[in-house]
């Protein structure tokens, strides 16, 4: 106990960034390889584009994250602004790429946007694929019959 009468929280675990970006690399991948056969190069390199600047926006979160973990809850909304107007302006120069790529059919924008996209809704896919995952081996641990 402290001063204040309260235990201290143990230390945070700290995020394995190579969670989420490992399969987000391979669904950008996957993604652009599709892309390619349907909508051309440019949709391809667009996706590309933008899965790197999702990795990379992804990556500054996760290193904010483990720095918010001790900052104080008045100082807290600051802190999480502020990697927003680091993070947004990143966003919008990839996507600016993706638009000068081909501004007329704007495939290099949309890819882009692609991109970002699905880096965001990877690692959301495989949070709720191993939290269904848990769900179902508490059930069936329940389901057990008495002895």
């Amino acid at each position: 106990m402290n001063s204040s009468g309260h235990t201290p929280e143990p230390p945070r675990k700290p995020i394995a960034r190579s969670s989420f970006t490992r399969p987000s690399a391979i669904a950008i991948v996957v993604l652009a390889a599709g892309a390619y056969a349907v909508a051309g190069r440019v949709a391809a390199q667009g996706i590309l584009l933008g899965g790197i600047a999702g990795i990379v926006g992804l990556w500054m979160m996760a290193s904010r994250l483990q720095r918010v973990a001790n900052i104080p809850p008045e100082k807290l909304h600051l802190t999480m602004v502020l990697g927003s107007y680091v993070r947004l302006p990143i966003y919008g120069l990839f996507l600016f790429i993706g638009y000068r790529m081909d501004p007329e059919s704007l495939h290099g924008l949309f890819g882009a946007l692609a991109g970002i996209m699905a880096v965001r809704y990877v690692p959301v896919y495989f949070a709720l694929a191993h939290a269904r995952a848990e769900r179902r081996a508490a059930t069936a641990g329940s389901d057990a019959p008495p002895e």
